[in-house]
């Protein structure tokens, strides 16, 4: 069960990074798309909100959702079983601490 969530995991950030990589880019030095400057004939302005921008909303939408999810799976099935009631019928008090303190001294 774990090596699947695992496995899944491993893909879809692989395919996150790789579709972030290949877009256009914007002016930043990222990315291994290609980039036409603004003097070259036939160079347009980018279009917001492009197919591959919508893409990659979906697909990091997804995975932060598909990794949140199988967090929860996984503290529901493996996380530490507490029980309250028990630890605070275990844990005993001390009704002599008074007498512990120590004093502040004055000068």
């Amino acid at each position: 069960m774990i090596n699947i969530i695992l496995t899944v995991s491993a893909i879809v950030g692989i395919i996150l990074v790789l579709i972030i990589l290949f877009q256009k880019t914007e002016g930043g030095s990222l990315g291994l798309g290609t980039q036409s400057s603004i003097g070259s004939p036939g160079a347009s302005a980018p279009k917001k909100g492009n197919n591959m921008v919508k893409i990659t909303y979906i697909i990091a939408f997804g995975f932060l959702f598909w990794c949140l999810a199988s967090a929860a799976l996984m503290n529901r099935n493996f996380g530490p079983n507490i029980n309250l009631e028990e630890i605070s019928n275990e844990i005993e008090v001390d009704d002599n601490l008074t007498d512990k303190i120590p004093e502040v001294p004055l000068k």
